[in-house]
């Protein structure tokens, strides 16, 4: 074990929120360390109880796909909306997905509205492909092409494929009419 691994394990031991952060994070991926999702959920819940935003993400994360952990749509929720709440904007456009989809909450296309929002507020671009899709459907609003296209070119813009292919669609479908 290196000089700085061993740091890093003493660290996280004498309650580094940071440093159990990144050991949970190291074990959730198995590149430094060796995969084990449960030591993963073991530090990141210690990490993500003391309101490390980057923890809680991954936490939620494991809930919400049942890795290392027993697959829980409501800790997810739970973990994700504390993140959101400090800001992460990778949380705020997984609760808008939550309730867009009505995965593990009921479906409500407001809440989705306003998470997706704040996401795109914080510098997210996959909000944007999310809430143009709203825009486009007209989920939980008007549809509106116009601002749909938008969105769809800033998460183009952004370099997400599938905000390009989104706009390529719409612009064919402008063609066809």
């Amino acid at each position: 074990m290196t000089t700085a691994l061993k740091v890093l394990f003493k660290n996280a031991e004498n309650g580094d929120a940071v440093a159990q952060c990144k050991l949970g994070e190291m074990y959730y991926v198995g590149k430094v360390l060796y995969k084990d999702n449960e030591i993963a959920c073991k530090w990141l819940k210690k990490s993500a109880k003391q309101g490390n935003k980057y923890a809680q993400c991954f936490l939620g994360a494991m809930y919400f796909d049942g890795c290392g952990v027993e697959q829980s749509y409501k800790n997810a929720w739970r973990w994700w909306y504390i993140a959101a709440e400090h800001g992460t904007s990778w949380a705020q456009n997984k609760l808008g997905c939550m309730y867009k989809n009505g995965i593990g909450v009921e479906k409500n296309y407001i809440l989705a509205h306003f998470w997706f929002k704040m996401a795109i507020s914080h510098g997210r671009k996959e909000a944007c492909y999310n809430l143009g899709q709203m825009f486009e459907f007209g989920l939980g609003c008007k549809k509106d092409m116009k601002i749909a296209n938008k969105l769809y070119e800033m998460a183009c813009n952004a370099g997400l494929q599938v905000g390009c292919d989104a706009l390529m669609n719409l612009d064919k479908a402008e063609k066809r009419y």
